[in-house]
């Protein structure tokens, strides 16, 4: 149900002299055109505005009626389309997706303990003898397997041995 423009019956209400002559027959026609405008109102108020309002049935909810301005990061013109789509985005990072556009470059500031200043260290920092960090495996001499398990392969000198042949065993 869309909410519509109240119209007075006749469009023109009082000013119409056929609905509000100047001279009234009588006290009850007088009060009844008199009464009849607000009535108007009322009925318009009560049978269309409030009942769209209160709806809840999918199509015709008063939500779905009330205009909203626009919010960033929320689309949408109606307080209906905005809830729905806020769900949307918070069903998705419940799901663990973070839709494009949720975190921005402002919110990973550089400034010293933030999620990008805290990456950056982190990247940064290298393994050594005596600290493990970031290893970077050459495939040869240090793997990493699909489980991220790391192997060192200890090159191992080929020694020849020389064999007697004794008695026809070795």
């Amino acid at each position: 149900m869309t909410i519509s423009n109240m119209n007075f019956s006749p469009t023109n209400g009082l000013r119409d002299p056929a609905y509000a002559p100047t001279d009234p027959a009588n006290e009850a026609v007088l009060r009844g055109v008199i009464q009849g405008i607000p009535d108007q109102i009322r009925d318009f108020i009560n049978d269309v505005l409030l009942l769209t309002l209160h709806s809840t049935v999918l199509g015709s909810s008063g939500s779905e009626e009330i205009a909203s301005p626009t919010i960033p990061g929320i689309a949408g013109n109606t307080v209906y389309t905005q809830i729905a789509n806020l769900l949307s985005i918070a069903q998705a990072a419940q799901a663990g997706t973070i839709l494009p556009g949720t975190v921005t470059d402002t919110m990973l500031s550089n400034i010293a303990g933030q999620i990008k200043d805290t990456l950056i260290l982190h990247l940064a920092d290298k393994a050594t003898s005596s600290h493990l960090a970031h290893v970077q495996p050459d495939g040869t001499t240090i793997t990493a397997d699909a489980n991220g398990v790391i192997t060192s392969k200890k090159p191992v000198a080929a020694k020849l041995y020389a064999y007697r042949n004794i008695g026809g065993a070795l």
